[in-house]
This record gives C-alpha cells, sequence and structure tokens, in this order.
C-alpha cells in the first residue's frame, strides 16, 4: 500500500503494536485533513496487527449511521467471526438493517429517554467481556475510522474501555478528521485526554512528496511542471491526487497536463461532503 511522507506516523504505529504485543496497551487518535490518508494508515495498521499476531476488530463511521446507537459497537463485535454468536453480542439484538431496538442518542443538550442508559450499561459491559475474553488469549486491536462520524454512545463505550486499555494488551486506534463533529468532539477530547495518548497527524502532501507519488504511478511522465499542477489542483491531497491520476490513465496517450475528469469530480465531492 503506497503511503507517501507518513514514516513517521507509521513508525508510531509500529511501535504501539510492538508494545501492545508485549503486553501494554494504549490509545492513539490519527488525525489529518480530508483525504489525508487517515483510512489508508488504518489499513496498514490492521495488516501489521494481524501479521504481529494480534486480532484486528475493525469499524468503519459514516454520518448516514450516525443516528444508529451502538452502531459502533456492534460492528466491532461481529467483525470477530471467532467468537461464534456469542450470548452476549450486541448484534444479536439488532434488526435486519443492523438497527438497535434502543432510541438513538438526543443531541447534546437534549433530553435523554430512561432506557438510553441501560442499552449503554449492556453495550459496555458486552464489549468489556468480548475484550477481556479475546486479550486473555492474544493482543487485541480495535480500529475505529471516521471517528468523527461515530455515534455517541459508541463513542463513550470506547472512551470507558480505553481507561482500562493500559492494563491490558490492547490497543485502540481512532481516525478522524480534524473537522470534528458538534457533540462527538467532546468524546473525542476524552479519548486524548488518556495518559500517554498518541495523537498521529497526517499532513497533506508536499511537492516533492507529491512528485513522488507520480513518479511510482506514471513513470517518465511525472515531469516537475506536471508536479506543479497537481499540487495547485490537489493542495496535497493523496486522495485527489489519487483521482486525478486516474483520470489522467484515460486521457490520449501523451497528455502532458491533469484531466479534470469523473474520478477527481467524484472525490472533489465526497471531500466537500
Amino acid at each position: 500500500m503506497m503511503l507517501i511522507e507518513s514514516d513517521e506516523a507509521i513508525a508510531e504505529i509500529n511501535g504501539l503494536l510492538d508494545a501492545c504485543v508485549a503486553g501494554r496497551g494504549g490509545v492513539a487518535v490519527i488525525t489529518g485533513p480530508v483525504a489525508s490518508g487517515k483510512s489508508a494508515l488504518m489499513r496498514v495498521a490492521a495488516e501489521r496487527a494481524v501479521e504481529a499476531g494480534a486480532w484486528f476488530l475493525g469499524a468503519s463511521c459514516s454520518y448516514a449511521q450516525q443516528d444508529v446507537q451502538l452502531g459502533v459497537v456492534n460492528q466491532l463485535l461481529r467483525s470477530l467471526p471467532s467468537l461464534e454468536s456469542p450470548p452476549w453480542s450486541v448484534a444479536e439484538q439488532a434488526d435486519d438493517r443492523g438497527r438497535l431496538p434502543y432510541p438513538a442518542a438526543q443531541p447534546p443538550g437534549g433530553s435523554r429517554s430512561g432506557s438510553a442508559r441501560p442499552a449503554c450499561a449492556r453495550a459496555d459491559e458486552q464489549l468489556n467481556r468480548v475484550v477481556l475474553d479475546v486479550t486473555a488469549r492474544r493482543p487485541l486491536v480495535l480500529g475505529v475510522d471516521d471517528v468523527h462520524h461515530a455515534d455517541t454512545q459508541s463513542l463513550r463505550c470506547l472512551v470507558r474501555l480505553a481507561s482500562r486499555a493500559r492494563s491490558l494488551p490492547l490497543l485502540i486506534l481512532a481516525a478522524g478528521s480534524t473537522r470534528d463533529q458538534p457533540g462527538c468532539a467532546p468524546l473525542q477530547a476524552d479519548l486524548l485526554a488518556e495518559p500517554e495518548c498518541r495523537n498521529i497527524r497526517l499532513r497533506l502532501l508536499s511537492l516533492a512528496g507529491i512528485g513522488e507519488m507520480l513518479a511510482q504511478q506514471l513513470g517518465d511522465q511525472a515531469t516537475p511542471d506536471l508536479t506543479a499542477d497537481f499540487h495547485a489542483l490537489t493542495g496535497g491531497s493523496p486522495g485527489l491526487i489519487r483521482a486525478l491520476i486516474e483520470d489522467l490513465g484515460h486521457a490520449k496517450a501523451g497528455t502532458p497536463q491533469p484531466v479534470i475528469g469523473p474520478a477527481f469530480r467524484q472525490a472533489l465531492m465526497s471531500c466537500l461532503s
């Protein structure tokens, strides 16, 4: 997997994984601008966790599912195939659309129904039991991508679990945009406030980084002028650069400049949304 100018971030991830395998857990929050490579870094962490002999449980959040209470916890539990139908699984309580039979979390300052607290407490207990069961056998890495879109109840469960991570072979990785969603930002701050929590920051690519990426993908076509054009159009966003490379691949042979095509338009709209 191609990650340019991310050596420091990868080294930090490797150090955290080594500590986890050795029995010392931790928490890390991967932050950065939109389309800066956070999801790619999370995938690298997942691959290296498995290579190191750990279990990786992953969840990916989305804006459309923010109101699905405990949806992230549900994803984490469902991603452990070795525990077939555990009696404490939140997943068993979900309907055919993955929704749990509890009211959606209320917005900050709003009222909460009496059943929301028991639901969160049950999920807390279930997630903790799974974590204890797994870490008794091997190291465990929990990865939550796009955590800024996570439902608030799941975030509360993760914050409470993070306070125990140091005493277990448990590493919690959360990746999110620097533009936090209202209501979730305080909970993400709680994750960062955990003792020795690492904040792994990704930045947009420099001109030299864009040149390296183009050289790997385009070979001799990666001229200094083309690199400058890519920088002007993308600001160094790896996601937008990949889209421009895709559009250039569909252009006529010998095209000496970026081509604004469907891949770039889609990637740009995704960033804006």
